[in-house]
């Protein structure tokens, strides 16, 4: 069985999606849309430091702020997801 990555997918659901409507009906063109957008999310992106004075790690997509301050052993530290837990984009550190 073939199996294509997240970027391979979205390069071939973006084909299909941009065919003639005579070839692709709307509800199909409706599904690629979907899941190109889904397909986006498990792209891990970089995080960017916007939502309060370039301090706290924010989400690239929904500019929330990721991590949480958590103490461990005594100590405060700050949590790194995998994952924004507002939009649940992937996040790549």
């Amino acid at each position: 069985m073939y199996r294509l990555n997240e970027e391979e997918a979205i390069e071939v659901l973006s084909r299909v999606n941009n065919m003639d409507v005579v070839y692709a009906t709307h509800d199909i063109i409706a599904a690629c849309q979907t899941a190109i957008k889904a397909l986006k999310y498990r792209l891990p992106e970089k995080i960017t430091h916007e939502a309060t004075l370039a301090v706290c790690p924010t989400c690239p997509r929904c500019k929330n702020v990721v991590g949480e301050k958590v103490e461990l052993f005594g100590k405060i530290t700050i949590a790194i997801p995998n994952y924004c837990h507002f939009c649940g984009q992937r996040i790549k550190w």
